[in-house]
């Protein structure tokens, strides 16, 4: 597995993981601005022979930097590749002088509350309707390079 940046050539790979991972997909025109027009933004691609089987996108800001997303292909779940893209994520924001690692689930993906807690996350507050559907989102922190 190569964890690399995001190339515009690999949107529609990302797109149709996005499309089976997520309740409110992100679409073509979203992804683009993160990879071309968003100085925060950052993508990452896990390939596997030249086929995108999981993504990353967070954002640096000064010190803190916040995990947008992160998919993994569905027949490819629970075998360490989400795992693998967090402890590559993490390690180019320690570089870039990240002190500090948010992001937001929905409190019922218990899958990815456990990943997260098992790379050092903790649950901080609930945001009460976050989402756009109504659902509530876990807060979640951890602290880089102590």
């Amino acid at each position: 597995m190569i964890i690399r940046p995001m190339k515009k050539s690999d949107l529609p790979q990302v797109l149709d993981i996005e499309a089976v991972s997520f309740l409110l997909p992100w679409n073509e025109s979203q992804f683009l601005y993160e990879l071309t027009a968003n100085p925060f933004g950052h993508i990452y691609v896990a390939t596997e022979n030249e086929i995108v089987i999981g993504f990353i996108d967070f954002w640096i800001t000064f010190d803190s930097g916040c995990i947008n997303q992160i998919a993994v292909m569905t027949g490819l779940r629970h075998k360490g590749i989400g795992m693998s893209l967090l402890i590559d994520a993490e390690k180019r924001l320690i570089a870039s002088g990240v002190k500090s690692l948010t992001l937001e689930v929905r409190t019922h993906n218990k899958n990815a509350i456990a990943l997260y807690e098992k790379f050092g996350f903790t649950g901080k507050f609930i945001k009460k309707v976050y989402y756009d559907n109504g659902d509530d989102a876990l807060y979640m922190e951890k602290r880089l390079g102590l």
